[in-house]
């Protein structure tokens, strides 16, 4: 999962764009497993 989050950092074009796509990321793997252990 952690791989997913950063390829949409890489993919992200700017440092805003790349912030709120690890964190939407972030928060959906939270949500799917129920916890914040990687």
């Amino acid at each position: 999962m952690l791989v997913e989050v950063l390829s949409q950092f890489t993919l992200a074009n700017d440092q805003e764009q790349s912030a709120q796509a690890i964190f939407s990321s972030l928060h959906l793997w939270c949500v799917r497993n129920d916890s914040f252990t990687f």
